[in-house]
């Protein structure tokens, strides 16, 4: 007895598969070289993003700091803390 799915279910399946295939990785070195390379990729857009404003920003006005935040993921930033 064959089950029968819906042209919805199938059209969701692939959809799915296409999105997901490459994260099949070889090995776990493989899979930890491709999260590396992505927050790579994600890090230099952030950073271009952070390039265009100080130049909007830049033109004619002063800015005050650029001071990185000591903020560990998951942690809490305090409020008074400077």
């Amino acid at each position: 007895m064959s089950k029968q799915y819906d042209k919805q279910f199938k059209a969701d399946a692939v959809k799915y598969y296409l999105e997901h295939k490459e994260r099949n990785y070889a090995s776990d070195e493989a899979k930890e070289i491709a999260r590396l390379k992505k927050e790579l990729r994600d890090t230099q857009d952030a950073l271009e993003i952070l390039k265009k404003a100080i130049g909007i920003l830049g033109n004619g006005h002063r800015l005050v700091s650029l001071k990185p935040l000591n903020v560990s993921r998951g942690e809490k930033r305090n409020k008074n803390a400077g």
